[in-house]
This record gives structure tokens, C-alpha cells and sequence, in this order.
């Protein structure tokens, strides 16, 4: 997707070459497969309903091209039973790749999530946070990283088990997400270590979200599993300018 705009107009410019060359050569040769590798190419960049229109466009390029050219003279049923048969081939093309790529998209996706808590993992955070780098220099953006880590966790498990452990893990994984902003990304990295990226986040304001997730989970002790548990939270928050970044 960061190089979308470049591989959309690649397969334009295919695109338009095979129908060049389909032209050049009227119905001598038969081009409607090589229609497909930019039809595919797009589709796969731009998704299903830019595929489909864009096979309807291929399929009326070669049939304009070879009725010009005479194929159809006598046969105008041919004309028809050509073009629909070609393009409910090229639409099952189209179907295939999007669902190839939505296949591909959720592996990936389910490989960058934590398991236990459904939030991002370690691989997948600093991946995000890698690219938002990069847009904190181009745009000259500030963010900020805030690390929290759950004081004596161990004890939780050595006195209550580690499936109470576990679901206080998701009740500080959903607090976070209710407590966040939709642009903001909570992650477990491992344990009991969470981070938070905050885009457009100074290290003062970064502070005052750790302080109210902080408040929302230390209060009053939370009850997990029928334990009572008072949660105290430590953490320290790390900003990137767009001079540092």
C-alpha cells in the first residue's frame, strides 16, 4: 500500500500496451490472456470492484479491436458468446486474487496479534511504530512512546494461578483500547510489558495519558476472577520530534 499510486499506474500503462498491441495486430493474434497480468496487478493493488470494471474495459478493448477488424462479420452471436464467456473468466480471475490477498492480509495480520489479549505483539508494534517514524520526519510530526509494566505481577500468578494472571492482562488490555484514542496503538511485548504509540503526542500529554490509564486501573482494587487485586502500574514515556525523529 505505500506504493500504491506506483504499481496502479504500471498496470495502466500495461494495460494499455496490450491493447496497443491488440490493436496493431487486429484478430491475427489471440491477446485476451495477456490482458490478464495487468488486470490481475490492479485488482490486486486496488481491490475488487476497480478489478471488475477494469475487466469490463479489457473485455470491450479486444472486442472493439476485433470486430473492427472483421472477426464478427456474419457472427454477431459470436461477438456476444466471446465477450461473456472471456469476461466471467476474467471476474472469476478477480474474485480469486481478492480473496487471495484478503487470505494473505489476515495471516499477516493474525501473525502481528497477541494471542492473549488481541492487541498488536512486540513484531507488529515496532513495525507501526518504524513507519510512523517515518512520517514523523516527512510531515514533521511529533509522537510519543509510552512503556508501562504491571508492578509484581509475578505474585499474581504465584498466589492466585496463572489463568487469573492472564485475564487481568485482557482487563488491562481493554481498558486500554476504551481509555485510547482510535489513532493511538496499545501493544503487549511480552509478559506484563505493554507500550503505547501516541501520533501527534508531546512527552507531557503522552504523561497525562499513562496517568489516566494509571488512575483507571490502580484506583480501587479490580476484581478478577473472584480475586481482589490492587494493581499498581510503572512506566516512562520516550517522544520523537520531527529534528530527532
Amino acid at each position: 500500500n505505500q506504493h500504491r499510486g506506483q504499481w496502479t499506474a504500471l498496470g495502466l500503462v500495461l494495460l494499455l500496451l496490450v491493447a496497443a498491441v491488440d490493436f496493431a495486430t487486429g484478430f491475427k493474434l489471440r491477446l485476451m490472456v495477456f490482458y490478464l497480468a495487468p488486470l490481475l496487478l490492479l485488482t490486486w493493488v486496488m481491490g475488487r470492484v476497480f478489478g471488475v470494471i477494469l475487466a469490463l474495459i479489457a473485455c470491450a478493448s479486444w472486442t472493439y479491436v476485433d470486430s473492427m477488424a472483421g472477426r464478427y462479420t456474419g457472427y454477431p452471436s459470436l461477438l456476444y458468446w466471446d465477450w461473456a464467456t472471456v469476461f466471467g473468466g476474467y471476474v472469476v480471475m478477480v474474485i480469486a486474487i481478492t480473496e487471495l490477498r484478503k487470505s494473505l492480509d489476515l495471516a499477516y495480520f493474525e501473525s502481528r496479534k497477541d494471542t492473549l489479549t488481541g492487541l498488536v505483539n512486540k513484531g507488529g508494534f515496532y513495525q507501526v511504530v518504524g513507519a510512523e517514524m517515518e512520517m514523523c520526519r516527512r510531515y514533521k510530526r511529533t509522537l510519543s512512546i509510552a512503556y508501562i509494566d504491571c508492578d509484581n505481577f509475578k505474585s499474581v500468578n504465584d498466589r492466585f494461578g496463572h489463568h487469573v494472571g492472564d485475564e487481568l492482562l485482557r482487563v488491562i488490555s481493554k481498558t486500554m483500547v476504551r481509555k485510547l484514542r482510535s489513532s493511538d496503538l496499545p501493544g503487549r511485548l511480552g509478559g506484563d510489558e505493554f507500550a503505547l504509540l501516541l501520533p501527534e503526542t508531546d512527552a507531557s500529554q503522552a504523561m497525562a495519558v499513562a496517568q489516566r490509564l494509571r488512575d483507571a486501573l490502580g484506583r480501587r482494587p479490580l476484581i478478577v476472577d473472584g480475586a481482589s487485586i490492587a494493581l499498581t502500574l510503572s512506566g516512562g514515556v520516550a517522544e520523537a520530534t520531527p529534528n530527532l525523529a
